[in-house]
């Protein structure tokens, strides 16, 4: 680094992969040196650990992974925008047969970043996580809406579904993360309903409207819950049936979490 002290691997040398699943490293061996044989997050988890590769007998990298809350990682915002996942991989065992240390323990930051804002609807497709050269990845968190048979959230109804959605019936939206983490939030900012021609603001300024009401806790770990009534748009004919698309804004958070005032 610039203070001309600390020494920082090569970063074509490390690939780190951020994805709602969790942090994924892939690590040449010489970024450690060659008589180390296995690293991790966690010196006691050996889930957190990578293979030992005196045992299995390979000689080119490390793989390591964890979740975004597993293994000793830690989370915070790093500016208003982005929440940073860290943990630290350490050296956890060397030849067994060599006791010369050439060099003294390395232990090196991962990090991946995570925008707090997205968007998501009830047709959703799963991103696939890419690679990032060097210690810092970036990633995105994973939402999914989709509607329930009732109150209880317990069951969901598949997209073609005609069994509910009638007018002046309740409807029921869930939107929920692909993996929750233990302390992080997330809340519902705004959701629009639209038919292709018109739409109507169901959730705004995270408030919900006169149609509907939020039944879960306003930030929440797990499953934010909507109920609202099922209307049409004037003008629509009253014998049809009319394809709703909902669209919902979502904001992650650690701290700032605060619940409006509607």
């Amino acid at each position: 680094m610039d203070d001309e002290k600390t020494c920082t691997p090569n970063p074509a040398l490390i690939n780190v992969q951020c994805s709602h699943s969790g942090i994924s490293v892939d690590i040449d061996q010489c970024v450690f040196g060659i008589n180390i044989v296995q690293i991790g997050f966690d010196q006691s988890n050996q889930n957190c650990q990578s293979r030992n590769l005196e045992v299995v007998g390979l000689s080119d990298s490390f793989h390591v992974e964890t979740a975004l809350d597993d293994c000793g990682t830690t989370h915070e915002m790093t500016d208003s925008n982005t929440i940073g996942f860290f943990n630290t991989l350490s050296v956890v065992s060397r030849h067994s047969s060599n006791s010369i240390q050439l060099r003294s323990n390395m232990n090196i930051q991962i990090g991946c970043l995570f925008t707090n804002t997205l968007v998501t609807g009830n047709n959703t497709v799963i991103e696939r996580a890419t690679g990032e050269s060097g210690t810092t990845g970036l990633g995105e968190f994973q939402f999914f809406a989709n509607y329930f048979s009732d109150a209880t959230f317990s069951h969901a109804l598949v997209a073609d579904s005609t069994d509910f959605g009638f007018l002046g019936s309740n409807l029921y939206l869930g939107v929920y993360p692909y993996q929750s983490l233990n302390g992080v939030k997330f809340y519902i900012s705004s959701c629009t309903i639209t038919d292709g021609n018109h739409s109507y603001a169901i959730v705004d300024n995270g408030c919900a409207s006169p149609l509907g009401s939020i039944i879960s806790s306003f930030a929440t770990e797990t499953m934010f819950k909507l109920a609202y009534t099922a209307f049409k748009f004037t003008g629509t004919p009253h014998d049809e049936e009319t394809v709703m698309d909902v669209t919902c804004q979502i904001r992650v958070c650690i701290d700032d979490c605060a619940e409006p005032e509607c």
